[in-house]
């Protein structure tokens, strides 16, 4: 079920194919929980990164020994996956509750020798570049969550500052993962994929592919709603209510730097 990313070393300009067209490949990929988890917002419209999920994007943009950084997480499902398939990891926090929740998760599912491939960092608008400055340029995958009103993880911080600083933490030809999906705010729905690419686009990076992550099981050829999901789409059940059936999966769009030397092709290929 999982679509690799097209190769990166074609990635410094859009295909020709692409130009023309305007649109880029889209997959889909079985990103189902082994226990539901609760929504990241209020109105239910975001979903959590599945074990599932950061398995797929792990495996198919990185490389065993690779850094793999979560920016602003909710949990510790991406860092624990990628500590379990022989990564480096940067979890990066802007809170001390989320610190220790993620660190204490860690810390019980964990070996205390894998845990030596792990940074945990809390940051402040005031010492975030110097926190990251050591991590610049390293990074083959950053996953950055993308939510709606106050659940939103970017600490309030504008989402072009957050995608700048997850561009400046990628080497040449890794990979930008931002997990999205329709928004609902205020009693409007929204989809923020048309301006997250306006603004990764601005700050270096090239659209590469639209993933649709399916958080519902595939029962003989029916998409079955998680009870969890279906119980906040009826107290959501108003005028411009976000249908049950968008709420089973999130939108990943995934992005890469440009590859800019020879040997950003040879470390990609």
């Amino acid at each position: 079920m999982t679509t690799p990313p097209r190769s990166t070393a074609s990635a410094s300009a859009p295909t020709s194919s692409t130009s023309r067209t305007g649109h880029l490949p889209l997959s889909v990929w079985l990103a189902t929980a082994e226990h539901e988890t609760p929504a990241l917002c209020r109105s239910g419209c975001c979903a959590s990164v599945t074990a599932r999920l950061a398995r797929e994007l792990i495996t198919a943009c990185t490389r065993l020994g690779d850094l793999v950084v979560d920016l602003y997480p909710a949990d510790h499902v991406l860092t624990s996956s990628a500590l379990r398939l022989g990564r480096h990891t940067l979890t990066v926090t802007t809170g001390l509750t989320p610190t220790q929740t993620i660190g204490r998760s860690l810390a019980l599912t964990h070996p205390a020798e894998d845990l030596r491939a792990a940074e945990l960092h809390i940051t402040h608008e005031e010492s975030t570049d110097r926190v990251l400055a050591h991590y610049r340029g390293r990074a083959a995958l950053v996953v950055l969550a993308h939510t709606a009103g106050p659940a939103r993880r970017l600490d309030d911080e504008p989402t072009e500052t957050s995608l700048l600083k997850a561009a400046e933490l990628l080497r040449s030809g890794g990979h930008l993962g931002v997990v999205t999906g329709l928004h609902r705010e205020d009693g409007h729905l929204y989809d923020p994929a048309p301006e997250l690419i306006r603004q990764a686009q601005q700050v270096g990076l090239v659209y590469l592919q639209h993933i649709v992550a399916l958080h519902a099981t595939v029962r003989h050829g029916q998409i079955t709603v998680p009870p969890l999901a279906r119980c906040t789409a009826s107290r959501a059940s108003g005028a411009g209510a976000v249908p049950v059936s968008v709420r089973v999966h999130s939108d990943v769009l995934l992005f890469t730097k440009p590859i800019t030397t020879a040997c950003d092709v040879e470390r990609a290929s």
